[in-house]
């Protein structure tokens, strides 16, 4: 297990792109040492701006997703198409 980081961003956006940066440091290195990277996503709007920059160039191509496994760390139980789902 890691030691805990603490980072302290300027604005949210910067958050967001350090937070992306770490998730690919940290991707290809598990890859590297296991074969594989685990996740375990939050829901709601707050890590909606890391999700869409992993998502996009340059980390879309950095991960390699095909060895990604990705959990829904705290989705309600509801089904995926329901109004209080952060499935979609």
């Amino acid at each position: 297990m890691l030691d805990p980081l603490i980072a302290v961003s300027p604005t949210p956006e910067r958050l967001a792109r350090d937070a992306a940066e770490r998730v690919a440091q940290l991707a290809g290195q598990a890859i590297v040492d296991s074969g594989r990277f685990t996740i375990a996503l939050a829901g709601g709007s707050t890590p909606k701006a890391l999700y869409t920059l992993l998502a996009e160039e340059p980390f879309k191509s950095q991960i390699d997703w095909l060895k990604v496994h990705i959990y829904f760390g705290d989705e309600r139980t509801v089904p995926p198409d329901h109004a209080d789902s952060n499935y979609r």
